[in-house]
């Protein structure tokens, strides 16, 4: 049910979810091989952080998470992530899980992250839609000037080239 939810959400906006997804693995493979808290990985991904010379430092939160509902949607999209198999979980507490980066997640990573993929295949589907388009242009056009070329009457002058054409195949063949 939370999956189908965030699937909901990555339809509205893909491109801020999958980076919002991506942040979500890089900050798990700083510590890699070890668990880390979500009070931890959701306090440095779903916010962002300002320093000011005379304020000090503050934080607010990311402009696609609702104010006051960042756990929650940090919790969705991590439950997201290990089901596609690219986080491990570990609910030794359920208030506050732990989560480990796993190997198909630091492989997706290396590649440029699930926002890169989700470009790429939109780029592979352009490409796809055009080649099609050009086949069949291409069968269309190649048939209609088969169809035009077969219904032309031969002129004289390709009668005269073709005769022209036999007497000195037979003047090469005595020699």
């Amino acid at each position: 049910m939370q999956s189908y939810i965030y699937n909901f959400y990555l339809k509205r906006y893909p491109n801020n979810r999958l980076v919002y997804l991506d942040d979500i693995l890089t900050e798990l493979s700083k510590n890699l091989g070890e668990f880390k808290s979500e009070n931890d990985i959701a306090r440095s991904v779903s916010f962002i952080k300002y320093y000011d010379e005379i304020f000090g430092e503050w934080s607010y939160t990311k402009p696609d998470i609702p104010a006051g509902k960042e756990r929650m949607v940090f919790r969705i999209a991590a439950i997201h992530l290990s089901e596609l198999g690219m986080l491990y979980r570990k609910d030794s507490n359920p208030y506050t899980p732990d989560y480990m980066i796993s190997y198909k997640g630091l492989e997706l990573l290396s590649t440029g992250g699930l926002h890169r993929q989700f470009y790429r295949e939109r780029v592979k589907h352009i490409f796809q839609i055009t080649v099609w388009f050009i086949a069949i242009l291409t069968f269309l056009v190649s048939t209609i000037f088969q169809v035009l070329n077969y219904y032309t009457p031969i002129s004289s002058s390709q009668i005269e080239a073709s005769q022209q054409i036999e007497p000195t195949a037979a003047q090469l063949e005595i020699k």
